[in-house]
């Protein structure tokens, strides 16, 4: 969408299509002349020319047909869809003669207005003549004919109504899009997505599902949250404060963190910032996972903190444990996992495949009976969080709270966190060759963050 120039375009290079919603025409970029479909007011819909042949090659036989033009075709067709206009195919012959035909279709109408009252003869065979060329009708996204949406003039209305929404000067509630706006609040269906309360605007800054119209044209963010966030005085996601029962009339905010973009997997993801929340006393922190922006993840949390903290800061802090704050002092490797942390001990374990296995077997039973040292694959939880798979090691047949090789993570939150990558050698047994392979490994101490409590975001936060 090229909002300054007013049109909807599709496709790339010679074979980009272009949309003029207003001058009821859809054209090759690269050659303008070139006209793929025009609005017909007396058909109520538009004319598309017909896709071309065109059949991709095999092993040995070249492609047969117009490439080009079946792609703009194509993406001609696409644009409309995307305005859920219908329309018309037509042979290249008929596309040229349709023009001359809706003119045609105008003077009758004319005649026959002026006519009707003077009783005249019967335009009858007149009327045949606008019927010579038959049309056949094809893809109908709607079986109503109709130009379909005037996706800049919608976007216009709304910027008009939610101006006036902010401004105070909204005289009665609109619904437009999918969206009811009112004096005091604007909602998506039944979802709150703004509260104004006297000159202070509360945004709700989850993600919600865009509409079919903002998919097509304005990406991931809604086309309110896209205004409205710049201008909000809070932006909280919603679904945060229902993770925690807590209510937004009762929640403020004490420290926020600056608005973010992210590059994740090549595309950009907007956050809006780390959130400190206070709640009758109870100190909140929501954010994301800096670790695992990273590796590429976004991977939102929101946790209850110690109710002493006042800024984020703080409350990062306050959720370190003290024998890891001692170890970082001392210059102790730390590793962190979501929730929980890993300090390197003095400690070690020689492993191989006679004493390192991926599940509890009647074998390992016996090992452990007989007192002999092991690596087995287990779980941890802390709070609500989901479990974390690690590899704990048990000492003289008894199991500690050390662990080595990996930490992964159920639900795929975090990126597996590998204590030490040579053990993946023994993690596959179908290698004959690695039989004999034995590592002598580091223990890490596993210990868990010192939050009050965490919380499942339901759905994702902005």
């Amino acid at each position: 969408m090229l909002k300054n120039h007013r049109v909807l375009v599709e496709g790339k290079g010679s074979k980009r299509a272009v949309m003029c919603y207003e001058l009821g025409i859809i054209y090759q970029e690269y050659s303008p002349e070139n006209v793929l479909a025009v609005y017909s007011e007396i058909k109520k819909g538009w004319i598309l020319r017909k896709q071309p042949r065109y059949k991709l090659g095999s092993w040995g036989r070249p492609s047969i047909g117009d490439s080009e033009g079946y792609a703009l075709i194509q993406n001609a067709r696409t644009l409309l869809r995307s305005i859920d206009a219908s329309f018309y195919d037509l042979s290249h012959e008929e596309f040229l003669n349709q023009k001359e035909i809706d003119d045609h279709n105008k003077k009758i109408e004319a005649i026959n207005k002026l006519t009707k009252n003077l009783k005249l003869a019967d335009l009858d065979e007149l009327d045949k003549v606008s019927r010579e060329i038959k049309i056949r009708e094809a893809y109908h996204s709607n079986k109503e004919n109709k130009k379909g949406l005037d996706v800049f003039r919608s976007i216009d209305l709304i910027e008009s109504i939610v101006n006036d929404f902010l401004q105070g000067t909204l005289k009665k509630e609109k619904s437009l899009l999918g969206y009811t706006i009112k004096k005091d609040s604007i909602l998506r269906d039944k979802k709150i997505l703004a509260i104004k309360k006297g000159s202070e605007l509360i945004v709700n800054s989850e993600v919600l599902r865009p509409s079919s119209f903002e998919t097509n044209f304005l990406g991931e963010q809604t086309i309110i949250q896209k205004m409205l966030v710049p201008k909000a005085t809070i932006n909280i996601p919603f679904n945060v404060l229902l993770a925690a029962d807590l209510k937004l009339n009762e929640t403020s905010v004490i420290d926020r963190g600056i608005e973010e973009t992210f590059n994740i997997s090549g595309k950009s993801r907007h956050f809006t910032g780390a959130l400190l929340l206070e709640n009758h006393g109870r100190k909140f922190l929501m954010d994301v996972d800096r670790i695992e922006i990273t590796h590429g993840i976004f991977n939102a949390f929101f946790v209850e903190v110690n109710s002493q903290v006042k800024t984020i800061s703080e409350a990062y802090e306050s959720m370190k444990p003290e024998e890891v704050k001692k170890a970082e002092s001392e210059g102790i490797e730390v590793l962190r996992q979501g929730e929980w942390f890993f300090i390197k001990t003095d400690k070690v374990i020689t492993v191989n495949h006679s004493n390192f296995y991926r599940w509890l077997t009647d074998d390992t039973k016996k090992a452990i009976e007989n007192k002999e040292n092991l690596v087995l694959n287990s779980q941890i939880s802390h709070g609500k969080g989901r479990p974390n798979t690690v590899y704990s090691v048990y000492l003289n047949g008894e199991k500690t709270d050390l662990v080595t090789y990996k930490v992964d993570h159920t639900g795929r939150e975090h990126k597996t966190l590998f204590l030490d990558k040579r053990l993946s050698a023994l993690d596959t047994y179908s290698h004959s060759q690695d039989k004999d392979l034995t590592f002598t490994s580091a223990l890490y101490k596993v210990v868990p963050n010192t939050t009050v409590s965490n919380f499942q975001i339901t759905g994702d936060v902005d």
